[in-house]
């Protein structure tokens, strides 16, 4: 599902496909997926309680819910559930952010 977002006078188009994560090697969702005109400045990921749990400069359209090592011991899988994510694409833009289901 795309959603169209107007920055500036750029249309960006951002897709997560039913907000729903699932890393499972499918080809299905296994990615959380931004594809922007232009590229996503940066994705930042937080649990449930407002811990910052990724981040990526630039996003490259390659998370599948590991840890960046900020919350856990390396580079684990995070725990099933709700997360947020703020995408920021140029300084002085408005943010893009939503929420994702991680399921396994």
């Amino acid at each position: 599902v795309a959603a169209p977002v107007e920055v500036g006078k750029v249309i960006v188009n951002v897709v997560n496909p039913g907000n729903i994560l699932t890393p499972n090697n499918d080809g299905k969702n296994d990615v959380f997926e931004a594809r922007l005109s232009g590229s996503a400045q940066r994705l930042e990921v937080y649990n449930r309680w407002g811990n910052l749990v990724y981040k990526a400069t630039p996003y490259l359209n390659d998370w599948a819910g590991i840890s960046a090592g900020m919350l856990t011991v390396g580079k684990d899988k995070l725990p099933a559930g709700t997360y947020f994510y703020v995408i920021t694409l140029t300084k002085g833009a408005k943010a893009i952010t939503g929420y994702l289901e991680l399921q396994y």
